[in-house]
């Protein structure tokens, strides 16, 4: 079995063969775009150093496909898919823009205190649609409610009480979102799970401190 980096490699150079790059799509800093094109069809390679959640306008399904080379359709709802992106780059093939604020929402970083249940907080704006979403966020194999009536903003959680939150640290979690049946949506989640009892201090208030005794 090839090693997991030619494997990358590899399948890097049978999604880029003969694109042209375009431009750099306009993001923040730790965000990255490239949009290429390859017969005919574009190909954005998207990646960030620090966890982003974006969307995209899309008026026909798209495929994303990761590192390794596997594949997923992604399928517009209310035109728009969206991706919450990690360090490692990503394939998104088809006529897509990405666009600054989504109708679905989820964290791409969030915090958990020690030994408080794993909850990971997601949301759809349905408040310029007349119909209702009826959909679902999957994660580690469970569904949990995606539904929103016309004109209306929901909130939901994922609570994921096996996981385990005994220790401090961070972990990656990979979910897909849907509607109609259809995927419009996935990514990788950073949960840190954090001690609320630890404080960083200040060095410049330790100083201080130190220089009134």
């Amino acid at each position: 079995m090839p090693a997991p980096a030619y494997a990358a490699y590899a399948n890097l150079i049978r999604q880029l063969a003969g694109a042209a790059f375009q431009k750099r799509e306009t993001t923040d800093p730790h965000t990255f775009i490239q949009r290429f094109t390859k017969d005919g069809q574009a190909i954005l390679v998207c990646w960030a150093t620090e966890p982003a959640h974006l969307a995209f306008k899309a008026d026909q399904p798209a495929v994303v496909v990761d590192m390794m080379g596997a594949e997923q359709t992604l399928t517009p709802v209310n035109g728009e898919i969206s991706l919450t992106l990690d360090d490692a780059p990503v394939f998104l093939k088809g006529a897509v823009s990405p666009i600054e604020h989504g109708r679905f929402s989820i964290a791409a970083s969030q915090t958990v205190d020690l030994t408080d249940k794993l909850r990971i907080r997601y949301s759809y704006n349905n408040t310029r649609s007349d119909r209702p979403l009826e959909g679902s966020l999957s994660i580690l194999g469970r569904s949990f409610p995606l539904t929103c009536k016309a004109n209306e903003l929901m909130s939901g959680e994922a609570v994921l009480s096996d996981q385990d939150t005994t220790a401090s640290g961070s972990r990656t979690l990979r979910y897909q979102w849907s509607a109609n049946g259809k995927i419009a949506g996935q990514g990788a989640v950073t949960v840190n799970v954090i001690d609320p009892l630890t404080i960083e201090q200040d060095p410049s208030l330790q100083q201080g401190i130190r220089s009134n005794w």
